[in-house]
């Protein structure tokens, strides 16, 4: 590719088939390496998105052709934007290694929430030695999700984040792209998908809209692991339903026969462990991981802030049962702590990987949060 392409307003760019839009400018940054979506046979490129000059960034769906936002085929709308750039996925892709098992950190999107009123306990001024952790009262929350690749190729996604159906908090980018990005993988290429809970910002790429406009699987061959506690939950009634929108992110796998209820401690597979860690929701749970004798735990939304692990007893005023949370939070912490153990947390600064080093105060437990190092095994 040349470093700059024109279109006139009556062209259309052709990349493996896919008809991406008319009236643009496309500007592809020298030496770059660009993955188109929907190829994976004929690696070309490292997708992201298309962001006009309105500063609107809108996921390009390569495998139809059309917003991804939107999710149905045809030519992007761009509002009669004149130019537009190619943005790089990679800095929301992280890879680790915990023994010989190979661990995506994927981002697709940020939450911002006033401090003030995601822990509604805790007074303004407990937050002064916390500054360098916030935005002023905004909590700047990653959203994402976990790609793990077992030694046999067996591929396990860790919640499924924000998703498009339900429009997410912007920016957002389109999962589908960065499991290309990290693994070469396409949907269909996922074979189970743990949900450490309902909640929406979890659950959101469990599904996209046909060409039709009605809810399918995204991932056709997983099958979906839930505690039955959180499935019976949230199906319980028209408000639980609503708050985590069960009727479109989860029924759907239902009806197609994809979901397993688990109660308790399950082993997924060798290596692969679901663990109750209740409080945040009724049937929330963790993942641990071991491989080669090194371990590593998902963590779901244990913990949201980084401010949590110095202050473990602060809970965010969506824990379902905040005492029951911080006991859970506390002993998940020690346990972590104690075996040298990874974290991995969707909501924490991205890549949000991690070890955890226990400390006391005044007989109160405290724990620091040491990033690790790209790349680094367990």
């Amino acid at each position: 590719f040349r470093s700059f392409l024109r279109l006139s307003r009556q062209s259309k760019l052709m990349i493996s088939g896919a008809t991406i839009a008319t009236g643009l400018v496309v500007t592809l940054q020298a030496n770059s390496n660009f993955r188109v979506f929907g190829d994976v046979s004929r690696p070309l490129a490292r997708r992201a998105v298309i962001q006009t000059s309105s500063s609107k960034s809108i996921p390009m769906c390569f495998c139809c052709s059309g917003d991804a936002n939107k999710g149905r085929r045809g030519l992007i709308d761009f509002n009669k934007a004149a130019h537009a750039k190619v943005v790089d996925v990679s800095e929301s892709v992280v890879e680790y290694d915990v023994g010989d098992m190979k661990i995506w950190m994927l981002r697709d999107g940020t939450i911002k929430v006033p401090l003030s009123r995601m822990f509604d306990r805790v007074p303004p001024e407990a937050w002064e030695e916390y500054t360098h952790l916030q935005s002023g009262d905004m909590a700047m929350l990653s959203s994402g999700c976990v790609l793990v690749q077992t030694r046999d190729k067996t591929n396990i996604l860790l919640d499924t984040a924000l998703g498009i159906v339900d429009p997410p908090h912007w920016p957002a980018n389109d999962l589908r792209h960065l499991l290309v990005h990290a693994a070469g993988l396409a949907p269909s290429e996922i074979d189970a998908v743990v949900h450490t809970h309902a909640h929406r910002d979890h659950t959101g790429w469990n599904i996209i809209r046909d060409s039709t406009g009605a809810v399918t699987p995204l991932f056709p061959r997983a099958t979906h692991y839930i505690q039955s506690d959180e499935w019976e939950f949230w199906g319980s009634s028209e408000e639980a339903k609503a708050r985590t929108h069960f009727d479109t992110n989860l029924a759907p796998l239902a009806n197609n026969q994809m979901v397993k209820k688990v109660d308790g401690t399950h082993t997924l597979l060798d290596g692969v462990e679901l663990v109750p860690c209740p409080g945040h929701t009724p049937g929330h749970q963790v993942v641990k991981l071991t491989s080669l004798g090194k371990r590593a735990y998902y963590i779901g939304d244990a913990l949201h802030h980084l401010a949590q692990c110095d202050r473990p007893e602060w809970s965010p005023s969506f824990d379902y049962d905040k005492t029951m949370a911080q006991r859970a939070r506390i002993a998940l912490m020690n346990e972590i702590a104690a075996e040298d153990a990874l974290l991995f947390s969707p909501h924490f600064p991205f890549p949000g990987c991690g070890k955890l080093v226990k400390s006391s105060e005044a007989g109160i437990e405290r724990f620091c949060f040491v990033p690790a190092t790209r790349n680094q095994s367990s």
